[in-house]
C-alpha cells in the first residue's frame, strides 16, 4: 500500500491502490483510512464523487515516527544480514578452534604418558592406526610380513612369556 501511494505521488483513490497493490477494494479503503489517520493525510472528493486520499511527500517518516514496531523492523532489516554473517563466521572460527584445542590436548596427553626413564620398547596400547596384532591379517601385511610370529600373538610382549615350560 505504501509503495502504491508513493507511485501515485501521494494522491490516490481506493481503486488505484487496490489495482496496484493487488488487494480487495474493501481492504484498500480500510488500509488507506488507517494510513490517513496515522500520517495526518487529507480526504477529498473528486469531481465524479470518488474519495481521494492525499498524503504528504514524507508520509513514510510520519508513519515511522508513530510506529515503534515499524522502526524496530526497519532497524532489524538493516542490521540482520551483517549480524547473521558475523554469527556464521564466529561459529566457524569457534568450531575450528575447538577442533584444534581438542587435537592439541590429545597430543599433549599422549606425550605426557612417556617418561625419559622408561626403558620399555614398543608403542604400547596407545592410539595406533595399525592394530593388526589384535585382529589378524590386514592388507598391510604384504609390506610388513613377519614369518617368525604367528597371528594372534601380541608383538609387543616379551618373547620369554610365549615359551611354555
Amino acid at each position: 500500500i505504501l509503495d502504491a501511494v508513493d507511485l501515485s505521488g501521494g494522491r490516490v483513490t481506493a481503486g488505484d491502490v487496490a489495482s496496484k497493490a493487488g488487494i480487495s477494494m474493501f481492504e484498500s479503503k480500510k488500509q488507506l483510512t488507517t494510513l490517513a489517520q496515522l500520517t495526518q493525510g487529507d480526504l477529498e472528493v473528486s469531481a465524479d464523487g470518488e474519495l481521494v486520499y492525499v498524503f504528504d511527500k514524507d508520509f513514510r517518516s510520519a508513519l515511522r515516527a508513530r510506529s515503534a514496531k515499524r522502526r524496530a523492523q526497519e532497524t532489524y532489516d538493516k542490521i540482520a544480514p551483517a549480524a547473521f554473517y558475523v554469527l556464521r563466521l564466529s561459529f566457524g572460527v569457534a568450531l575450528i578452534t575447538s577442533i584444534a584445542v581438542i587435537f592439541t590436548a590429545i597430543l599433549v596427553l599422549q606425550s605426557s604418558n612417556r617418561d625419559d626413564r622408561d626403558d620399555r620398547r614398543g608403542g604400547g596400547y596407545g592410539m595406533s592406526f595399525y592394530p593388526s596384532f589384535w585382529w589378524g591379517p590386514t592388507p598391510f601385511d604384504l609390506f610388513w610380513y613377519n614369518p617368525y610370529q604367528p597371528y594372534g600373538v601380541n608383538r609387543y610382549e616379551e618373547a620369554r612369556t610365549l615359551i611354555k615350560p
